[in-house]
């Protein structure tokens, strides 16, 4: 809706001035300057995503003068990304198979975030995995474990998760470990979603249609709560194959052995 606000008012406020008067570059001026305000308005009102772009926008030479000045502030942001890399790290400070690199907090400012190198590949070079002696599944699994940890235990979740910004790093304890980088976007999942997600996952593994019922309606999904095990797990509501027994038998050991896969840890 901002964005077509903007073009309207282009149109509409130029319309009839000759291109080559001074009352035109006046009116172009003030227009790109209303325009990359309310921009400016549209990236701190949604935060995430846009605040990335706008800091792009900021950065490029190619845009009138009035959106690289006022989206500038943008960068500013950097100072929440060292506070959600800091949060990030201390979740994981357990977990000797994902790092996030150490942030130096005496070398960053409002516009500088100065972290430590972390040697690795991105994780779908598969070729450097090979040529490492490090098992891609076992690299999966721990990305899958990293990403359930963040979602299951600490509700705060990495919200840009492509190859560029996760790295395999040799080690010679665990033989590897993940580098999480680029913490500019974070998802704070309330916590009383968070619970309802870990009962949605604990009821599509045990089949428990019931539950699932009632989650569908705290999901405010109603009736269409039945599609959730073929969406998430590919099997149907009324799957022949439920849980077995030694299904059930390794979800209670890991109740007792784990940190945070057992289903009511994950509950919370």
């Amino acid at each position: 809706m901002e964005i077509t606000c903007c073009v309207l008012y282009y149109k509409y406020s130029l319309h009839g001035l000759p291109a080559d008067s001074d009352e035109y570059g006046y009116t172009l001026s003030q227009i790109h300057l209303r325009s990359a305000r309310r921009i400016q308005n549209l990236c701190d009102t949604n935060k995430g995503f846009y605040v990335k772009a706008g800091q792009f926008v900021a950065a490029a030479r190619q845009v009138p003068r009035e959106y690289s000045s006022t989206l500038s502030s943008l960068q500013d942001q950097i100072s929440f990304k060292r506070l959600k890399t800091q949060r990030a790290a201390n979740n994981f400070k357990s977990n000797k198979l994902a790092k996030f690199p150490y942030v130096y907090w005496d070398f960053a400012c409002k516009k500088v975030l100065t972290m430590e190198f972390c040697e690795g590949h991105k994780i779908d070079d598969l070729e450097y995995l090979k040529r490492m002696g490090i098992n891609p599944l076992e690299v999966a699994k721990t990305l899958i474990d990293v990403f359930a940890e963040m979602i299951f235990v600490h509700g705060f979740l990495h919200g840009d998760p492509h190859p560029g910004n996760i790295l395999v790093s040799p080690d010679r304890h665990n033989g590897f470990s993940l580098v999480i980088l680029d913490h500019g976007i974070y998802k704070q999942l309330p916590e009383e979603f968070r619970k309802s997600y870990c009962h949605l996952w604990e009821a599509l593994i045990r089949l428990d249609s019931q539950k699932i019922q009632h989650l569908g309606e705290t999901f405010g999904v109603g009736k269409y709560a039945r599609y959730f095990p073929v969406i998430f797990t590919g099997r149907t509501i009324n799957s022949v194959r439920c849980i077995q027994i030694e299904d059930e038998y390794q979800i209670h050991s890991a109740e007792g052995n784990s940190g945070y896969y057992g289903v009511h840890k994950l509950r919370g």
